[in-house]
């Protein structure tokens, strides 16, 4: 037990050292959060011996330190994703005079509620996060690689260290 908790601290402060201030907008930030959730596992089929066919879900193949970074990015993102529902909520009840709700037939309000959350989706937030190397997401399709898709990976591009 002292081994494990010993390498959760080594982790932790090789994680601390490498993190920097990160500045996103609400929009990336919560496209970033649900990429690095999609990052627990993937679905994948397997044949057993008889020819048999299931679906399982794998787990990525991802050293200690990128967990840790994916851990904490999802922990700061995951609270942008609620200040940002927490503004919108508020931007709703103001535009519709606290009823909570803008009636669909309400096209000036709704025109309203579209430029306003427009305008915080593209407001700027510093996050203090561990930028991930590409390489440690070691991208691809072969054994011991992950098959990451491009649309995950383009939602991570803020998030993710530059190739050398």
């Amino acid at each position: 037990m002292k081994i494990a908790f010993a390498s959760l601290v080594l982790l932790a402060s090789v994680a601390s050292a490498r993190a920097e201030t990160v500045s996103l907008t609400y929009e990336q930030a919560l496209q970033a959060g649900a990429a690095l959730h999609s990052l627990d596992g993937y679905s994948a089929v397997v044949v057993d011996k008889n020819g048999a066919q299931s679906q399982v879900t794998k787990q990525y193949s991802l050293n200690g330190a990128v967990r840790l970074a994916i851990a904490r990015a999802e922990a700061a993102l995951d609270e942008a994703s609620k200040a940002f529902d927490a503004a919108r909520r508020a931007l709703i009840m103001q535009i519709s005079n606290g009823a909570g709700s803008i009636p669909d037939d309400d096209t000036r309000s709704k025109a309203d509620f579209a430029t306003q959350i427009s305008t915080v989706l593209a407001t700027k937030v510093d996050y203090n996060l561990t930028r991930i190397d590409i390489a440690d997401l070691k991208i691809g399709s072969d054994d011991g690689q992950n098959p990451i898709p491009p649309g995950q990976l383009a939602n991570l591009l803020p998030l993710l260290r530059p190739e050398k």
